[in-house]
């Protein structure tokens, strides 16, 4: 995208004051959206001032090269931030809509998105000025030996252990209740992974066997397997010759990250699907660097069939984005399609067709279809909760034979479906899908912007940046860190409520360090270092980030937004940052 070069010096500042003038009605909107005058205040003063800076600086010659991709970047981060602002309000777009309002919040966007746009300009110049510094690395020469991973491995696991302490003899939460009672009575579902619920009964027999609390023994199994995760991704970068600052930040990042250290033990699945997420990540950047030279090695296609089946049993949704991924890879290879082909679509076959096989087999029944029906839930239910009279008498009789009409109004939440989708039957939904799907759609047609504020209100805290990942509309803690049953109290109460410090939410108000723990953050620091890399022609970024990206695809249809779903893309951090700092060193350019 080539961008046209004003040069007329009048019609150049005249565009600059008036973009600043937009930026400071922005600002001012955004931090006081109740006043109806502009506020004179400093801020405002601050505000138009730091915006023309920014605006004339990058107009300089060397800065512009980076105009496109921090332009999509910030136009994307305007969006979020004035429709976040107001479905984050009033769940809903309401106020944005309305000849005044929509004018005024066009204003605000031009206002964020030229003046970021500028900022991020220096930034993305920044970093690549950075990258040509950081060419030479002189990490120890043992670092590159292997001796060194299971060091690294061996520090990663007992980086757990005050952790471990503080919380013995193991976090219990989450889905942990119907999961026991699968793996005690035999019967699984689907709505957990099968696999997972087999290793949890594993622990509970040998538990009963050994008298040693189960979950000692499998919070042993899974930080055993996510430290070998964590010493994976060290020492691929290692290997990639990364500068050694970036190298000891990202060791230094999964040891002392609270977050981290406590979802690692927590009895869940989503830790072992993050795992296999991450080696498969580490795959596709190998085979995307170097195809010819990757698919040479017999290992090399083991593991990378391996990562993607053992990613698919840990979390149900992952299927869909190897189905997706696979098509878009293929076609953006340049080099060896048809053996990326075989190898890409071999395992996905291989796990279609081993559950299918082992469901039957072991007579695995399958889950709800309500959970990936909670979209369609909530936006029907946001249209009768602001109006139960919106909705006819034969409208509500057919949404009453999924669930009770009292239930939803008694139960609705903009931000989680969970209240009502315990009434919800999924299975009669499956039995009358047509049925369902006309009803919905037709509902729709007659309130979209209720379908619109639904959906957005639902996932608002995965992509609006100041979004509490907790707030009033779901009053959950941040990372669930209860302690097995009353069996036991921790072993070290002065650790317990260091970590219960971040686990409840004890960062809210804390300025940056706020910022650090919101699941948005996660989101936005994978587009920015999408942007950067490509900013400096680092195109084999979007391949290695696309199963990213496609898992919070999922999780916007999911039926809430909370830490779990995003500790996958957080352990990915140290990734995302040599993605930012040297994409050409990572991706062998």
């Amino acid at each position: 995208m080539k961008w046209p070069i004003i040069k007329n010096q009048k019609l150049r500042t005249c565009l600059v004051i008036l973009f600043a003038l937009f930026f400071t009605i922005a600002i001012d909107r955004y931090f006081f959206p109740d006043q109806r005058t502009i506020n004179t205040s400093v801020l405002c003063v601050f505000s138009f001032a730091i915006s023309i800076y920014f605006q004339l600086l990058s107009h300089a010659k060397k800065y512009q090269k980076f105009k496109t991709s921090a332009f999509f970047l910030s136009l994307l981060f305007s969006i979020s931030l004035v429709v976040g602002r107001a479905v984050y309000d009033t769940s809903s777009i309401s106020p944005l809509l309305g000849w005044g309002n929509t004018t005024l919040a066009v204003i605000n966007i031009i206002g964020f998105t030229t003046t970021f746009t500028a900022l991020l300009q220096i930034v993305f110049r920044f970093f690549s000025v950075i990258e040509k510094r950081l060419d030479k690395s002189s990490l120890p020469r043992f670092m590159s030996s292997k001796k060194a991973f299971y060091l690294l491995w061996l520090i990663f696991f007992l980086g757990f252990v005050p952790a471990f302490i503080a919380h013995f003899p193991g976090i219990l939460s989450y889905d942990y209740i119907n999961q026991t009672e699968q793996a005690l009575s035999g019967l699984y579902t689907t709505h957990h992974p099968p696999l997972h619920t087999f290793i949890w009964s594993i622990c509970l027999h040998l538990g009963e066997a050994t008298n040693v609390y189960p979950t000692v023994i499998y919070e042993i199994i899974q930080a055993c397997f996510i430290s070998f995760v964590f010493a994976s991704i060290i020492k691929f970068l290692i290997n990639r010759r990364i500068n050694k600052y970036i190298i000891y930040v990202s060791i230094i990042f999964f040891l002392i990250n609270p977050a981290i250290s406590v979802f690692s033990l927590t009895m869940t699945k989503d830790v072992f699907f993050s795992g296999f997420l991450a080696l498969f990540i580490l795959e596709i950047t190998k085979l995307i660097s170097s195809p010819k030279e990757y698919l040479s090695k017999k290992t090399n296609i083991i593991l990378y069939g391996l990562f993607v089946v053992g990613t698919c049993l840990f979390r149900n949704n992952a299927i869909y984005i190897f189905i997706v991924f696979t098509p878009i890879l293929i076609i953006l290879s340049k080099n060896c399609r048809k053996k990326i082909a075989i190898i890409s679509i071999f395992p996905i076959v291989l796990y279609l067709f081993g559950t299918f096989s082992v469901n039957k087999v072991f007579h695995i029944q399958n889950g709800s279809p309500g959970e990936m029906l909670s979209v369609p839930m909530q936006q029907i239910a946001d249209v009768l909760y602001n109006d139960e009279y919106a909705l006819t008498d034969d409208q509500k009789a057919s949404f009453s034979e999924y669930i009770p009409i009292e239930k939803v109004m008694n139960n609705y939440n903009p931000r989680i479906s969970d209240p009502i989708k315990g009434y919800f039957d999924g299975y009669k939904v499956k039995d009358n899908l047509f049925s369902f799907i006309k009803l919905w759609a037709k509902i729709g047609l007659q309130y979209p912007v209720n379908y619109i504020s639904a959906f957005l209100s639902l996932n608002l805290p995965s992509w609006y940046p100041d979004a509490y990942p907790v707030d009033i509309y779901h009053p959950a803690i941040y990372i669930e860190n209860r302690i097995q049953d009353d069996k036991s109290q921790s072993i070290v109460p002065v650790l317990y409520d260091y970590y219960s410090v971040v686990s409840q939410n004890g960062y809210r108000d804390t300025p940056l360090v706020s910022t650090f723990f919101s699941i948005s953050t996660c989101i936005w620091v994978v587009l920015l270092s999408l942007f950067s890399a490509l900013s400096r022609g680092c195109k084999k970024s979007i391949i290695a980030l696309l199963p990213i990206i496609l898992l919070w695809l999922t999780y916007l249809l999911g039926p809430v937004s909370i830490f779990r779903y995003y500790y996958p893309i957080m352990i990915l951090y140290p990734l995302f940052l040599v993605i930012i700092i040297q994409p050409k060193k990572l991706f062998l350019e």
